[in-house]
């Protein structure tokens, strides 16, 4: 607490105000451009920070991290292409809500949704990080293995009425992420002699194919003139305050809080992000919701799942980056390198080495989290009026963004015929009754869950009880099988209610 008086007196100066609102608004412009991730947006500001003061450029860092996590799910929703991965899931309600004319709905909770679990994560970090950071110095590779094998248990879940076509879809996602060299031999599987498939098939092309190209296909199939939004656009000024209510106080207060907590939860675990934590907070949201069936159709407590646990990653991601030196992501790990350019040495005692900027850093965090919704409502109306453009034309704006960011992440041609590649499968994959989305799962978690796996077996000597008997893993094998019955507990419970039903 001390650290937060010393931020709270350090933080209210004209530059680090400056700094928190200018790398909130650029973090969602660089959320919002397809393919350009957080992570490039951090990466791109960094060297202008070293002029800076040590908080004034860590608090741009953290604005940035912050902004461009909720700026992804802008044309997630209006375009069906997720800005950053941690927006993957963002788009199977969000757009769904643009379609039926509900644009400015989705963009006000999601904003809203976002700045809560940002803000109540930061919070959380700082009050509880000495106690967290004791234990992340615990958590083993099994228990990163469990995690990634939890959002893999979300795939059927993914496909709706039928899952066996998500299994196919998640199938078809972590063959796919076989590709590349062995964790542990070092050989090349799958590679045909590219070099560029060595490190394994790219992530940001992949994901933007399978989710914007194979929607660019589907679109330019339309009727010239046909509008994205299928329903009539209505923005009012009290729509979107009842909209503020109903995420914070109102009737989606606990599937923002129950997010926030998974998010969180899975951010602290390096290794896994917010491209996990969306998907199973969208998951965990469908199976307790009384209306599972409504998820897909486009419904605010989907689009408040995904955004509140990948705004909630943020936060809890940096803490074992600050308090251990073991950043939880890309992001977080670019973020501690600007750390230690203004000449700080991150890791245990870096809060009482350095409380001035530590706690300014701190106190930008929830200074950020609370822009992202102001920016995000003032952005809302002159948003809405893309669900309104033709959606050939639409098409046409998605191709020349994903290609243009596709191509500026590495300024290689190779990953644009990779997005192609991956645009016709996740075409393939939507007219076969497959949602491209469950293929995205599993490229996402299959390196994930065999680097965890192997290494966890090399810790133990074989032995797989290292899977089994640690305090954690007891506890996410319990919320496995908890996952795993949960419908089948929900469809007799139904059953037994309609027949209860039809015998009075």
């Amino acid at each position: 607490m001390d650290t937060l008086a010393v931020g709270l007196s350090h933080f209210f100066t004209f530059y680090n105000l400056l700094a928190a609102f200018i790398g909130c608004l650029l973090g969602i412009i660089f959320g919002a451009l397809p393919a350009f991730t957080a992570s490039m947006g951090v990466a791109t500001l960094l060297p202008f920070t070293y002029g800076l003061p040590p908080d004034t450029g860590l608090v741009l860092l953290a604005s940035i991290y912050v902004g461009a996590m909720y700026g992804g799910s802008i044309p997630a929703i209006l375009m069906h292409t997720p800005g950053t991965p941690g927006a993957a899931a963002t788009v199977i309600d969000g757009y769904a809500m643009a379609k039926k004319g509900q644009a400015d709905t989705a963009i006000v909770v999601s904003a809203t949704s976002s700045a809560v679990a940002s803000f109540l994560a930061s919070i959380f970090v700082c009050i509880t990080g000495p106690i967290l950071s004791f234990y992340a110095a615990r958590i083993s590779p099994a228990e990163i293995f469990l995690v990634a094998m939890l959002g893999i248990i979300v795939l059927g879940n993914l496909a709706g009425s039928d899952p066996i076509k998500g299994f196919i879809g998640g199938i078809i996602g972590l063959l796919l992420g076989t590709v590349g060299a062995d964790f542990v031999m070092g050989y090349n599987r799958f590679t045909f002699g590219l070099y560029q498939l060595y490190e394994g098939i790219p992530l940001v092309p992949a994901l933007v194919g399978l989710l914007a190209l194979s929607e660019c296909f589907t679109l330019v199939q339309q009727e010239s003139g046909q509008l994205v939004a299928t329903g009539e656009v209505k923005f009012s000024f009290r729509k979107v305050l009842r909209d503020l209510w109903d995420t914070i106080f109102g009737k989606y207060w606990k599937d923002t809080l129950l997010s926030t907590v998974i998010g969180g939860v899975i951010g602290f675990i390096p290794g896994e992000g917010a491209s996990v934590a969306n998907f199973v907070a969208y998951d965990q949201a469908k199976r307790l919701s009384r209306h599972p069936e409504r998820f897909g159709t486009g419904i605010p407590e989907g689009v408040i799942a995904c955004e509140a646990a990948n705004n909630s990653v943020v936060p809890m991601a940096l803490l074992p980056a600050l308090a251990l030196g073991i950043p939880g992501s890309s992001t977080a790990a670019l973020i501690l390198s600007g750390v230690m350019m203004h000449g700080l040495r991150p890791g245990p005692g870096v809060f009482e080495r350095s409380p001035e900027v530590m706690g300014t850093f701190l106190i930008g965090l929830l200074a950020a989290s609370l822009l992202i919704m102001v920016i995000g409502l003032i952005i809302v109306r002159p948003a809405c009026q893309v669900a309104k453009i033709d959606s050939s034309l639409l098409a046409g704006v998605i191709l020349m963004l994903a290609s243009v960011g596709v191509f500026a992440v590495r300024y290689s041609l190779f990953d644009v015929g990779i997005m192609l590649a991956f645009g016709l499968l996740g075409y393939g994959l939507k007219y076969c009754g497959c949602p491209p989305v469950t293929a995205v799962v599993g490229l996402v978690l299959g390196p994930i869950a065999e680097r965890s796996f192997t290494t966890a077996l090399s810790i133990s000597g074989g032995s797989a009880a290292i899977f089994f008997f640690r305090p954690v893993a007891a506890v996410l094998w319990v919320v496995i099988i908890f996952s795993l019955f949960l419908p089948w507990l929900r469809s007799r419970r139904q059953k037994s209610m309609r027949e209860n039903t039809e015998a009075l």
